[in-house]
């Protein structure tokens, strides 16, 4: 039985959709690894999360820190990206252009990935200082629409 490619990233994407929903936010899967990696899913409206950045944890102790980031977009021509910006502001509370995105000439940008389309990763490696920082995708109104988290690094919090 032949699945076309589309089908094939669909279930996929949905299963880690499922899982990281289905998750609690003390679990394993939702720490920071040992090695200071942190997984970043993409995610829009084609997808159950809707607009979203999604980070295996919101926090590490470690200056370095490697993202590793997919567009789970179900959507065949719909990219993202991932921008790491430092700032004390809340994420919802960035300064933003017309369109929706976040004024970056406004903003401390760190670094960002390319253009991603759907199911392309990629993977930043950096050597961050402590404090907080804002994951966004800054493509279009995107940001508007929901896609940002917080993130901090240095002393973090235990949930005991």
């Amino acid at each position: 039985m032949h699945v076309s490619k589309f089908w094939q990233k669909f279930m996929i994407a949905l299963m880690l959709v499922a899982i990281l929903a289905t998750l609690p936010a003390g679990s394993v899967f939702a720490r920071e690894r040992e090695d200071g990696e942190v997984d970043v899913v993409l995610s829009d409206s084609t997808n159950p999360t809707s607009w979203a950045v999604l980070a295996s944890t919101n926090a590490v102790e470690d200056k370095k820190v490697t993202f590793r980031v997919t567009n789970i977009s179900l959507s065949p021509t719909r990219p993202h990206e991932l921008v790491v910006i430092k700032t004390d502001l809340a994420p919802d509370q960035l300064p933003r252009l017309e369109n929706g995105a976040a004024d970056e000439s406004q903003l401390q940008v760190i670094a960002r990935t390319t253009r991603l389309l759907p199911g392309e990763s990629a993977m930043l490696k950096l050597k961050l200082k402590k404090g907080n920082y804002v994951l966004i995708c800054n493509i279009g109104g995107h940001y508007s629409l929901g896609m940002y988290t917080g993130f901090r690094v240095g002393e973090v919090e235990d949930d005991d």
